[in-house]
Formats: structure tokens, C-alpha cells, sequence
């Protein structure tokens, strides 16, 4: 991923964790997780495409992310959600990390078009998301933290589930905001497979 890219989408993160916390203060429904779905996009975006000549786009070279850019992406989002979640530090900082890291290796067999398609992705991955948190958090526990404390409240069933519904719910058009960027300012043909047939009927997995 190239720094110019990161960087939006760390600062777009940022606001979103910052809208969402200030919200959740307020409102009695869940709110989506706008830092975790922006990393679902990163993973899911960098899908090799190879260009009408048969070879690969240098200009995709530039793009595709190596492995250990990915994984300080996903750090770095994971740690911003963690200082202004108030969470403890390093877990989602880790677990957005792996989660990114294992996008990134399916992305490749796993294509993702239309509305119904993006909401399903988004829906599992983000319940399998809270589970790898909860294993890191008992992990985080059981190295770190004294007796008898807790560090994190893990989110009951009912507020997770109602979580990602929501969360899916706005994947599709945050997918086609973040596309339609990607192809206008960085010019990126693969914005097309993700977020530009969001509008076509129907979907494919």
C-alpha cells in the first residue's frame, strides 16, 4: 500500500472512531465499526490484476502491498482504535494486524462484487473479528494483567450481532466511496471489482 493511500485511510479511520465513540455516549443502538471496515477493504483490495497485455500493471506493482506493509497498516489502525476506544493497548493494534495479514492471503480467491455480497463478507468477517479479540484478550490476561482484573469487556451476543448488522449495512457504500477514490485519485482499475458494481444488481462471491 502506498503511503499517500495509507495515510487517508488512517486519518478517515481516525474520524470515524472519533464520530463513532462521541455517539456511542448518546445513542442506545449499536454503531458500526468504521476502523475495522476500512481494513476489510485494504485486505480484501489487493487483488493482483493484470493488464490488457497480458502482464502484470506497473502501475498495480506500485500498488499491491507486501505483506509487511499490510501488517503495520493494520497495526497502526488497530492502535488508533485501541487509544480512542479506550481499549488495552496492542490488542486491537494485533488483531486488526492478523486479520488484515489473512485478508490480503484470500483476497486472491475471494472476489467480492455487488451490495449483497459486500454485506455478507462484512457481516462474518467481522463476527470472526470479535472472536480473534476475545482469544487476544484472554491471551492479553492471562500474560499481562494481575489477578482479579479485568481489561476489556468483551461485547455480549446481543450488541455484536446488532454491531454487525449495522456495520454491514454501511459496508457497501463506504466500499463505493473509498473505490470510486481510488480509481479518480490514484486511478486504480481494481476500484471496479470492489466498490464500482456496487451498483449493478445482484452480486458475486
Amino acid at each position: 500500500m502506498s503511503l499517500p493511500r495509507a495515510i487517508f485511510l488512517l486519518l478517515l479511520s481516525y474520524v470515524g472512531l472519533v464520530v463513532a465513540t462521541s455517539l456511542s455516549a448518546l445513542s442506545l443502538h449499536p454503531l458500526p465499526d468504521v476502523g475495522f471496515l476500512i481494513a476489510l477493504y485494504a485486505g480484501l483490495h489487493c487483488r493482483p490484476f493484470a493488464s490488457s497485455a497480458g502482464g502484470t500493471s506497473a502501475l498495480l506493482l506500485l500498488h499491491n502491498a507486501r505483506p509487511e506493509s499490510m501488517a503495520g497498516f493494520g497495526a497502526a489502525l488497530g492502535y488508533l482504535s485501541d487509544v480512542v476506544s479506550g481499549t488495552p493497548i496492542g490488542l486491537h493494534a494485533l488483531g486488526l494486524s492478523l486479520s488484515v495479514l489473512l485478508l490480503r492471503a484470500i483476497s486472491i480467491r475471494l472476489l467480492v462484487r455487488g451490495v449483497g455480497a459486500v454485506m455478507l463478507v462484512s457481516l462474518l468477517s467481522l463476527l470472526a473479528y470479535r472472536l480473534l479479540l476475545s482469544l487476544l484478550y484472554l491471551l492479553f490476561a492471562a500474560l499481562f494483567s494481575p489477578a482479579g482484573s479485568t481489561l476489556w469487556a468483551a461485547p455480549e451476543l446481543q450488541s455484536l450481532l446488532g454491531e454487525a448488522v449495522v456495520t454491514a449495512a454501511l459496508a457497501p457504500l463506504l466500499f463505493a466511496g473509498l473505490s470510486r477514490l481510488d480509481h479518480s485519485v490514484w486511478g486504480d482499475p481494481r476500484a471496479q471489482g470492489l466498490g464500482g458494481s456496487l451498483t449493478q444488481a445482484g452480486g458475486r462471491l
